[in-house]
């Protein structure tokens, strides 16, 4: 697939990803069915609105969306690995919604694809 499509559909899926958790987390406040402790909250809050804006930058072809991009799925894949050799344990404060082995399986293989492709030089040449 053709690179500039891939970074395009990358971009898609972090602005979608951004909405659903900030409207869903607005929503389950309102509705007073909100688990997360407060710290918590405002830290999904703030992933949620930094993955939007990623992806707004990546959909413009913006180097500095595209670093950020590959150093925060270099952190999560490491986390996620880590989380699975049991080296580090979740409270359970993130895990309200939907089960952890699901999450971190799909995290895995989402940040896994995305260092992937994005250390290729067609890659990078996109957004030099």
């Amino acid at each position: 697939m053709n690179p500039t499509t891939v970074i395009i559909i990358v971009a898609n899926i972090e602005i979608l990803i951004g909405s659903i958790t900030f409207l869903a987390n607005i929503v389950f406040l309102i509705l007073g069915i909100n688990a997360k402790p407060p710290n918590v909250f405002i830290f999904v809050m703030v992933a949620a609105m930094a993955s939007f804006a990623l992806g707004v930058g990546l959909r413009q072809f913006k180097r500095p969306a595209y670093q950020l991009l590959r150093y925060f799925a270099f952190a999560i894949f490491f986390s996620k690995c880590l989380i699975l050799l049991g080296v580090l344990q979740l409270n359970g404060s993130l895990e309200t919604t939907i089960p952890s082995s699901i999450k971190t399986m799909g995290s895995l293989i989402y940040h896994g694809t995305l260092l992937y492709l994005f250390s290729r030089p067609d890659f990078k040449k996109i957004v030099a």
